[in-house]
Formats: C-alpha cells, sequence, structure tokens
C-alpha cells in the first residue's frame, strides 16, 4: 500500500513534525502541504490524493471538510488534533471525514484508519452497577461479552472501573499491564487507535482494560460526579435491555422483542434500546456493532 497525502496545516513546526513521522514509513509519501485551506481545496487535484491530513483545531477547516468530501469522494479525510476531543472528532465525521488522529501520531494509526475504511461501526455502551459486593456484576459481564463476542462476531470490550475491588482480570487468568487508571489519565493524549494497546486481548474480538491493582484508587473518585436514579426491583431497563440484546444476537427474536419492549417502556427516550427494539422487530441482528461493558 502507497498512499499520496497531502496536509493542511497551518502551523510549519507541526508540518516538520508530520512529515518526519511519515517519511519513516514508506507507505506514505506527501505530495504537497498547504497553509491555507481553501488553497488546498482549489490546487490538489493535480496532486490526485488518496489521503488529506487536515488541522482541524481550526473552526474554518472543520467547516470545510463537506467541500473536500465533495471534490475528493475517493480520497480519506483525516482530522487532525492536538489533543483528543471527541466532539470535535464527532463534529468532523460528521462532516464526511473518516476519523481524527493525533498530531502526535505514529504512521499506524492512518495504515489501520486506511484499512477500516468503509466499515463504520455503532458502538453500545452498557454500565453494570451494584452497591453490594459479590452480587455476581463480574460473573454477568464476562458471560454476556464472550456470547457476545462469539454469536455476533464483533468486537466487544470489557471496561473493569471498579477501581476497589475490580476482578476481572482474575476471572480471565490475565495480568494487567495497563489499567482503566492509566487509560483515564492519559485521556487527552490519545485517540481511539491509540487508546487500543491499554486492551489487553482476550480472544479475537473480546478485549478487557483492566482495573488496578492497587485499592486505593478509588479515593481518588469524586463521589459527586453523578446523580443516580435507582431502579429497586429486578425490572430495570438496563437488565431488560441486555437480556434483550442477548437473545437479539441469539437469534431468538421473540424474547428479544419481549425484554427490549419492557426496557423501551422504562425509558422510552433512549435512541438505542428503540433502535435494537426495531433490529428484533424486523428479526434483523445487528451488524457492524462495538459492546463495550463497564464495571463498576
Amino acid at each position: 500500500m502507497f498512499q499520496r497525502v497531502i496536509i493542511v496545516e497551518k502551523d510549519s513546526a507541526d508540518i516538520e513534525k508530520i512529515s518526519t513521522s511519515l517519511h519513516d514509513s514508506k507507505d506514505f509519501s506527501i505530495v504537497a502541504t498547504f497553509d491555507n485551506v481553501g488553497a488546498a481545496l482549489g490546487q490538489s487535484n493535480v496532486f490526485r490524493p488518496d489521503v488529506f491530513l487536515i488541522d482541524v483545531d481550526s473552526d474554518e477547516n472543520r467547516e470545510m471538510i463537506p467541500a473536500f468530501v465533495d471534490i475528493f469522494p475517493r480520497s480519506l479525510i483525516l482530522g487532525m488534533l492536538s489533543k483528543w476531543d471527541s466532539k470535535i472528532a464527532e463534529k468532523c465525521t460528521v462532516f464526511g471525514a473518516f476519523g481524527c488522529i493525533l498530531k502526535s501520531f505514529n504512521p499506524e494509526d492512518s495504515i489501520t484508519l486506511y484499512q477500516l475504511r468503509g466499515k463504520p461501526e455503532i458502538t453500545r455502551t452498557f454500565a453494570v452497577f451494584s452497591p453490594k459486593g459479590r452480587s455476581g456484576k463480574t460473573t454477568f459481564i464476562t458471560m454476556l461479552a464472550l456470547s457476545l463476542a462469539k454469536k455476533s462476531g464483533e468486537s466487544v470490550a470489557i471496561i473493569d472501573a471498579d477501581l476497589q475491588f475490580g476482578d476481572v482480570a482474575i476471572f480471565f487468568d490475565v495480568e494487567p499491564i495497563h489499567t482503566v487508571v492509566e487509560a483515564a489519565r492519559d485521556v487527552n493524549l490519545l485517540s481511539p487507535i491509540s487508546l487500543s494497546p491499554y486492551f489487553l486481548p482476550i480472544t479475537n474480538n473480546l478485549k478487557l482494560l483492566c482495573s488496578p491493582t492497587k485499592p486505593e484508587y478509588a479515593e481518588l473518585v469524586d463521589k459527586n460526579t453523578a446523580d443516580w436514579e435507582v431502579f429497586s426491583d429486578i425490572m430495570n431497563p438496563a437488565l431488560m435491555y441486555l437480556s434483550g440484546i442477548y437473545f437479539l444476537n441469539d437469534g431468538d427474536f421473540d424474547n428479544a422483542i419481549t425484554y427490549l419492549k419492557r426496557a423501551n417502556g422504562m425509558m422510552p427516550d433512549n435512541t438505542f434500546i428503540k433502535t435494537d427494539l426495531e433490529y428484533a422487530q424486523k428479526r434483523i441482528k445487528p451488524t457492524h456493532t462495538t459492546w463495550q461493558f463497564i464495571e463498576t
């Protein structure tokens, strides 16, 4: 794979840094650099670019992304950020960019994004919480995650956010290399691709972000960061939803509809529940979906 790259960036120091990084790879050739987004849009045709790396710290540059997509429909449009900002990254994808990377990237980041081209994924995130220990959270999460990974064939991640008594790593008999504490500390320096090595592979499509080995990290949590709505009995929307998606991926659409309808009745404004209920009613399994389970 040999990709022709155009860089759109005002800061000469950043251009130098990005160029040095790409020159270290045999997969990319820089064919032009522009410090003005308008000039890049008007003059890039002659270079037949495969990839645009566009500085999206600038509002002006972000708003020009739809024009690049329109004029260069076969080119990969990637935004570049000085530090990771999920809101800006989301806005860029809405405008038509394939994704965003950090300016301090390595060439493998771009290669990975290029290989993923045309495979957009919907991510479902579930948080499983109980104020009581030994209530079965770890067993429930791990067995559900394993089952979803096996039956759906899609990517599944577990984040063990129990800073005091997390034991998902023990369940899988793996030794933590990185933990959720390190990931949280580094989050502004990471893109989704550079975050990936923080996860341990459990199976081909199941990964784990481990809890810390030192329970004292729990003292760092601000207990006033969120208000929780408590459902006193087992008929709560989270359990109904998780049961529903289990049956949905198992192909048991009748049971999936039953549980997803219950969850939808409790949380009628939740778009994820609505979407999966529609899948069940149409008797279709979801595809290109990544599930993340967070135990707290």
